[in-house]
């Protein structure tokens, strides 16, 4: 919390000056450690996963804690959305670029959404929606929530695009 001060001080000004406002937790990338390439940023190849695939589940904690700080300063996420523009070649390791990991659609996807989930009931936030995917396009989403397992479309409570295109 105390790298983020600056963050949680906006965040909880906007709270005072409305009392409704909907936050949304959100991924960029897992930290370093979590990596593929030992980078946030991205992996090697922009085009490939960089969340270790034996990291799905960590990662998803890693959420669910992050949205318990959140509680205790104040802040309710209604909705945590675990990956950002995540099937696109943007985010290389060691890129001058915001940190960003790829995550293929299908079940590299499902399985990030899957594991927020369970991570999040677990933790006790079965209110806090499953937001995904985030992607670049209206058509990416739409492509690739198609690609999504059933047990990932039944875990995503809200579906997030960005409307760059499409």
């Amino acid at each position: 919390i105390t790298n983020d001060k600056n963050q949680l001080n906006v965040a909880k000004a906007a709270l005072a000056a409305n009392p409704n406002i909907y936050f949304e937790g959100f991924s960029n990338s897992p930290p370093y450690f979590m990596t593929n390439s030992g980078c946030s940023s991205g992996a090697e190849d922009a085009s490939s996963d960089n969340l270790r695939t034996d990291m799905y589940d960590d990662f998803a904690e890693y959420i669910a804690e992050a949205t318990k700080l959140m509680k205790q300063q104040g802040i309710n996420f209604q909705s945590y959305s675990p990956m950002n523009e995540p099937d696109t070649n943007y985010w290389g390791a060691n890129s001058p670029k915001q940190e960003g990991c790829h995550y293929d659609p299908g079940d590299s996807q499902s399985n990030m959404i899957v594991e927020t989930r369970k991570a999040l009931d677990a933790a006790g936030f079965n209110d806090v929606l499953v937001a995904g995917m985030d992607e670049t396009s209206i058509d990416s989403s739409v492509k690739n929530l198609d690609r999504l397992t059933d047990e990932a479309k039944a875990a995503l409570g809200r579906i997030d695009t960005h409307t760059y295109s499409g």
